[in-house]
Order: C-alpha cells, then sequence, then structure tokens
C-alpha cells in the first residue's frame, strides 16, 4: 500500500502531465470539432438557399430546414463521441498502464486481454452459453505473496422469446488466485438468483445438477447464497465460520454480486458491477485527468483487496 506522500506526489505528477501534452490533445481535438460545426452551418446555410430557391412552399422550406438541421446535427454528434471516444483510449493507454506500475512495479499489465473464456466459463460462476464475450484490463504477478490474475469480463447470454436479445450474465471483475489448500472438488458459492421467467430458473437448475446443493447451516448465508458442490464431504471443512464471515462481510460491501469458486488449488473471485477500472469514465477535453488517475488507482486497490481477504479466511 502506497503511503500519502507517494500518492500525493503521483497526483501532482498526474496533473503536470495531464496540463501538458494531453491538455495540447485535447485543444487540438476542440479545433478538429469546432472545424466540423464550422463545415456543418455552412452545409446548413447551403440547403436554407437552396430551400428558398427551389421550393415555393413556405412550409416545405421550414420541413426542409428542420430536416437537414437535424442530419446535420446528427453527424454533429457522432462527430464529437468519435473524437471524445480517441481521446479517451489515448488517455486509458497512457494513464492506466501507469496506474498499474505505481500500485507495484512487478505487476503486468495488457489493456486488451482479459481471462480467456473457457477459464470463466468451467469455474462455473454463472450458468449459460455465452454469445458475447469479451476481457480486458489484464494484470497478473503477486500481491502479498500470493499469485494472482484479474481482469473485467463481460458475459452475456442469449434469451429467446418474441425478440431475441442479450442477457448481460456477468460484467465485472474476476480475480483467480493460488491457494495453499487443494479442494478435491468443485465448490461454487453464489448469490440466490432471481429469474426473469420459468424457463431460466429451469437452465439455472439444469446447470448445477451435477453438483449438491449444499445447506450451510448458518440462517443469514443460507438465505442469500448458493452452495453447490461435487464433493460435499470436503465442504463444511474449507466453509469455516471465518469465511463464511468473510464472505457475508463482501455481501455487506457490494451486496448480491459476489461469486466465489474453489477448484483444486485455484480460488476463483467474482465481483459482478466492480471493475479493475471504470472505463465509462469520460477523459472530457477541458478537464485534466488527475482526479481520475486517483479513482483509477483506488478502483484497482479494491480489486487487491480481495486477493487479501479471501486468501486470509482461506488460511484459518
Amino acid at each position: 500500500m502506497k503511503s500519502v506522500d507517494q500518492i500525493t506526489a503521483f497526483y501532482v505528477d498526474a496533473l503536470v502531465e495531464g496540463k501538458g501534452d494531453f491538455s495540447a490533445r485535447a485543444k487540438s481535438l476542440g479545433h478538429e470539432f469546432y472545424q466540423s460545426i464550422q463545415k456543418g452551418l455552412l452545409y446548413w446555410l447551403a440547403a436554407i438557399v437552396a430551400s428558398a430557391l427551389l421550393l415555393e412552399s413556405s412550409n416545405a422550406i421550414l420541413v426542409t430546414i428542420l430536416l437537414s438541421a437535424i442530419v446535420i446535427g446528427w453527424y454533429l454528434r457522432k462527430d464529437y463521441l468519435q473524437l471524445k471516444q480517441a481521446f479517451n483510449t489515448e488517455c486509458y493507454s497512457a494513464i492506466l498502464p501507469k496506474v498499474v506500475q505505481f500500485t507495484d512495479d512487478s505487476l503486468e499489465y495488457r489493456a486488451n486481454q482479459g481471462i480467456t473464456r473457457h477459464v470463466f466459463q468451467d469455474s462455473k460462476v454463472v450458468p449459460g452459453a455465452f454469445v458475447r464475450y469479451q476481457g480486458q484490463d489484464y494484470i497478473t504477478g503477486k500481491w502479498e505473496g500470493v499469485h494472482f490474475e484479474m481482469s473485467d469480463i463481460y458475459a452475456a447470454v442469449e434469451r429467446k422469446g418474441i425478440f431475441h436479445f442479450l442477457q448481460t450474465a456477468f460484467h465485472g471483475v474476476c480475480v483467480i488466485i493460488d491457494n495453499e489448500k487443494n479442494f478435491p472438488g468443485h465448490l461454487v458459492i453464489r448469490p440466490k438468483p432471481s429469474f426473469l421467467d420459468e424457463e431460466e430458473r429451469q437452465e439455472y437448475e439444469a446447470f448445477y445438477k451435477c453438483f449438491n446443493n449444499i445447506n450451510v447451516g448458518y440462517a443469514a448465508f443460507d438465505r442469500y447464497f448458493d452452495v453447490y458442490s461435487d464433493c460435499t464431504e470436503d465442504v463444511h471443512q474449507l466453509l469455516t465460520t471465518r469465511l463464511i464471515m468473510q464472505v457475508m462481510s463482501l455481501r455487506a460491501k457490494y451486496g448480491d454480486n459476489v461469486y466465489l469458486v474453489f477448484n483444486g488449488n485455484k480460488v476463483v473471485i467474482g465481483i459482478n458491477g466492480l471493475h479493475v477500472f471504470d472505463r465509462s469514465k469520460n477523459v472530457y477535453f477541458d478537464s485534466f485527468y488527475s482526479d481520475d488517475v486517483i479513482v483509477w488507482y483506488s478502483e484497482l486497490m479494491r480489486a487487491c483487496s480481495l486477493i487479501y481477504d479471501v486468501r486470509l479466511a482461506v488460511k484459518s
């Protein structure tokens, strides 16, 4: 964990850099968008003149002017979003590796990679055959002496009804850590689901049919979590009071979004809704990114804290 002085120094460096290259780049992109606005106004003026010369009805002229304004406005908005996304992407590619290195210079970071589909699917964190899967912000290394890998994961399944639609099965952080204790089977701890319909409930039950549904014996825990395992006799040795309390503590932090899987010497931790880095943040043209840097650092530290919390509970 970095000291306050180190974080402050990193914040100042980020502020200085934000006032430098990125400020200049933001002004450049802002100038590009200003030119687009000028072109849009010229096109609109041309549409007004053309409609006045070619059309006789005042209603037709007015409709033409309004439609041309809508079309030009749509293109300008599209151009703005593309420029903003390009700027955000440049910022992400420059900032996020620095945040990881600042956290621990031994960590490896790959922005456009993630925990692979088959690893996540084989963990049985969530059921379903994913029709869309994406991983990003992959980080691996050692934290508090524990080897781990983590990434953001988006997994979606297809639902069929009157209309086909994608349903998000999981969108959050997944962390896989090495465990000194070897669990001889597969144990899944996951929040009790709320189903959209009877078909979804049947799919859920069929997916975990090969496992035994286990009642742990702690009323509060059993109320919120489903526990499945193919090795029932060893479950209660692993699910100590300390581990149960730790899972309940995670639930208090993250709500009904906590998933935990034990499989051999690996522990898979999933927090739906928590991200390694929140990439939905917009680093706007007229602002610096120093505040965002501190937020991203805090988000990474929250994800890394999962390693420490779960490892400590498992070792007891």
